[in-house]
């Protein structure tokens, strides 16, 4: 068995400290800032990559759960319901408000980094809130750490992570690739607690829902990077907890 197929091997923290690192060396080697028809068509193929990832997520749910295709309606029912209390949990605590305060200090900083003697603590700090902070940040690692499938949840986060890697290099430098050491480190760590967490793992029911919600949530994703509507994506992150909750009541 190799080291890729260990168990307790985060393989979709790895893919996506990688892509932060070739996204990173191939923004060195262009040493220019990508235009907005270039920007638009990675817009496209993020939103692409995230209705797959998405959608597979969805499919280990329902593929995921001992009842079938029979007991479908309840599966959802249960994601439905999760995702609005949820909803209510994130709001009242503030969890959007929160990260929005991360990111709008992240956005001064590229803003000020234009000053050469900044760039590299600037691109560290920036691009670190800019790929931990978030629920693809939470959402993948545990997908990550429950499944034993392709994590897909990474997947989608490690192409988002290269290409904003690639675009920032010009603008920041090298300093923006050391972010890898952050965002493996934190994920990591969340795959591998969530892989020795045994009640979830010894009950495919709840891991289903977990699933199921978490590619919900992926793929509102979409109408984010599209620019559709804005969705307050972390307020969301209370119905991880709610789902399996509801699921080992009521399954």
């Amino acid at each position: 068995m190799s080291v890729f197929t260990a168990e307790w091997f985060p393989l979709g923290t790895f893919i996506n400290g990688v892509c932060i690192l070739v996204g990173g060396m191939i923004g060195l080697w262009l040493r220019r800032r990508i235009s907005a028809g270039v920007q638009l068509k990675f817009r496209y193929f993020l939103a692409l990559i995230t209705v797959v990832a998405a959608s597979g997520m969805i499919y280990k749910g329902i593929e995921g759960s001992e009842a079938g295709f029979g007991n479908i309606f309840v599966r959802f029912g249960i994601v439905f319901v999760a995702l609005i209390v949820g909803a209510l949990v994130g709001r009242l605590l503030g969890v959007q408000k929160q990260l929005n305060r991360l990111g709008a200090y992240a956005r001064e900083r590229l803003a000020e980094s234009d000053e050469p003697e900044k760039g590299l603590s600037e691109g560290f700090v920036t691009c670190t809130i800019l790929f931990c902070v978030g629920p693809m940040s939470l959402v993948g690692p545990i997908e990550d750490g429950l499944g034993k499938g392709v994590p897909y949840a990474l997947l989608a986060k490690s192409a988002m992570d290269g290409i904003a890697t690639l675009a920032m290099v010009p603008r920041f430098g090298w300093g923006v690739m050391l972010a890898v050491i952050p965002v493996v480190s934190l994920q990591g760590t969340v795959t591998l607690l969530a892989r020795s967490f045994e009640p979830l793992k010894d009950n495919p029911e709840l891991i289903a829902s977990i699933s199921l919600t978490g590619g919900m949530m992926v793929m509102t994703i979409v109408l984010v990077i599209l620019e559709i509507r804005k969705v307050p994506l972390a307020d969301y992150l209370p119905a991880l907890i709610v789902a399996p909750l509801m699921a080992s009541w009521l399954l």
